[in-house]
Order: structure tokens, then C-alpha cells, then sequence
């Protein structure tokens, strides 16, 4: 004997009469929808087979971050902030390790936060109006470019660094979620 699903459904309605007062409710009706086990199992396989068909159509943009292993994670984006563009990318590892050793020395303080932010798009901000943050004029460790950075970017008030930061951060969630769709990590 196979197993039957039932799902009750109860309907009433209750129309105006022509002078705008309401009749007494219908008796309510009620319906049985039935299904057999296997056809219930049926409908749930075509409706995930729908949802696997639905297919992920890839931009450029998209595709060259899968190329190679070094750029896996990169996302370079640009933004308006109060009409002035701005060009940003997410942080690799280094600038990640980076960020953590020069934001040491603010630990215990109220600013840590602040500085992480201001950190982060040191790493991240490429150019504001099409013009780098800072460009060496000769050849400059990465150190000293990300330290003059910083110190160009502490100047910008909190509501930018703010608003930039938040931007950065939705880029790195948006690459994971085009990965987890992708099926290239599990989730």
C-alpha cells in the first residue's frame, strides 16, 4: 500500500451586495489535493532539474578571474562616490598580511577600526578621478607605496573611507557567491 500526501485548502469569500454592504459567507469550501509518494517525488526532481538548468552566463570581467590561480579572488571595480569615480580592486594575500602588520600598532586603541579601513583601500584604491593616489617617481619598495598611500587616504573624511571600504568588501561576497554558483566551492 503506498502512502498518500494530502494538502487541505480552505477558501471563502465574501462579496459586496450592490449597496456596499457585505452577504453572509459562502460555507467554506474545501478541497483535497492528492498525490502518490512517487509523484510527489516526481515533481520535486523536475523542479530541481529546472533549477540546475538555469544557466550562469559569464562576462569578460568574470571569465579572466578564472584563468589563472593568481587572479582567483581579484575584482576590479569602479564606483561613484559623490561624483567622483573611483577605481578599486580586492586585496590578494600579500596586501591582506600587509594591512594586518601596519595596523598593529593601532591594537587597543578606538582607532583600529578606522585604520584597518583606511589600510584596506590603501591596498585597494588604484585611482580617484582617473588619477593614481600616489605614483612613485622612481623605483619604491611596495612598503613605501602602501605607507604613502595610507597617508594620502588617513585625509579622506570617515563617510568616503566608509563608503569605499563597504564597496570593497561587497566585492570580495559577490566573488564568492559567482564561485559558490559557479559550483567552484561548495555552498
Amino acid at each position: 500500500m503506498s502512502k498518500v500526501s494530502v494538502n487541505t485548502i480552505t477558501t471563502a469569500s465574501v462579496p459586496p451586495d450592490e449597496e456596499g454592504s457585505f452577504v453572509a459567507p459562502p460555507e467554506k469550501e474545501t478541497r483535497r489535493l492528492v498525490a502518490t509518494p512517487e509523484e510527489v517525488e516526481a515533481q520535486q526532481k523536475r523542479e530541481e532539474a529546472a533549477k540546475a538548468e538555469e544557466l550562469t552566463v559569464l562576462d569578460e570581467e568574470d571569465l579572466s578571474t578564472f584563468r589563472s590561480l593568481l587572479t582567483i579572488g581579484e575584482r576590479i571595480k569602479t564606483m561613484d562616490v559623490m561624483g567622483h569615480e573611483v577605481v578599486f580592486r580586492t586585496l590578494n594575500s600579500e596586501d591582506e598580511m600587509r594591512v594586518g602588520l601596519y595596523t598593529k600598532q593601532y591594537d587597543g586603541s578606538r582607532g583600529l577600526s578606522r585604520a584597518y579601513q583606511v589600510a584596506v583601500l590603501a591596498c585597494a584604491i588604484q585611482t580617484v578621478d582617473g588619477i593614481p593616489v600616489y605614483s612613485p617617481l622612481g623605483e619604491e619598495s611596495a612598503d613605501v607605496v602602501f605607507d604613502k598611500k595610507f597617508k594620502a587616504i588617513q585625509k579622506y573624511y570617515p563617510i568616503t573611507v566608509s563608503m569605499i571600504y563597504d564597496a570593497v568588501i561587497a566585492a570580495e561576497v559577490e566573488f564568492v557567491e559567482l564561485a559558490k554558483k559557479l559550483g567552484k566551492i561548495p555552498g
